[in-house]
């Protein structure tokens, strides 16, 4: 998991309250799965460690993660409209 890579997310979101609400998104979007992998990758987990401690494949974190990128980005776009 690229050091650069580890808050992609979040790099593009400025002020409390739009973390507020892209939290708030998340929560009502994001699959169980998508939302553990995110709170794990959130606080530094690499992608290896995250599919380790929930018995999964490498690729099948990376697909969560890809996923949740792009609900982030929907939201993003849909919030600067």
């Amino acid at each position: 998991f690229p050091s650069h890579d580890k808050s992609v997310i979040l790099k593009t979101v400025v002020s409390k309250e739009q973390l507020s609400g892209l939290k708030d998104y998340l929560e009502s979007n994001l699959s169980t799965f998508e939302t553990t992998v995110f709170n794990m990758m959130v606080n530094g987990e690499t992608y290896k460690d995250i599919a380790v401690k929930l018995d999964k494949k490498v690729k099948s974190v990376d697909n969560a993660i890809q996923r949740i990128k792009r609900k982030s980005e929907t939201w993003i776009s849909d919030y600067k409209r």
